[in-house]
């Protein structure tokens, strides 16, 4: 091989290696990114199940509250029948 080609060889070695260096320090960067974007995702799809579950508390509270309601109106109107007869 001269010297010329050995140059030639070494200089798409070097490139090569300061490519792969780059691809592997690209490949590390998107992974942190992704493990990032996860990690964000299954908070996020706790904060969901802890709301979720807020609101169907909330949702049953209101349902109480409604049921009650009624039953008060329907004392109400009890109440009002038997004022009337007086």
């Amino acid at each position: 091989m001269t010297p010329e080609e050995q140059a030639h060889r070494q200089t798409g070695i070097r490139s090569s290696q300061a490519l792969l260096f780059s691809l592997q320090s690209d490949k590390s960067r998107l992974e942190r990114k992704q493990n990032d974007i996860l990690n964000d995702i299954r908070r996020m799809k706790t904060e969901l199940g802890h709301l979720k579950a807020s609101l169907e508390e909330q949702e049953a509270a209101a349902r109480s509250l409604k049921r009650e309601i009624e039953l008060v109106d329907e004392e109400l109107a009890r109440t009002k029948k038997h004022m009337d007869t007086l």
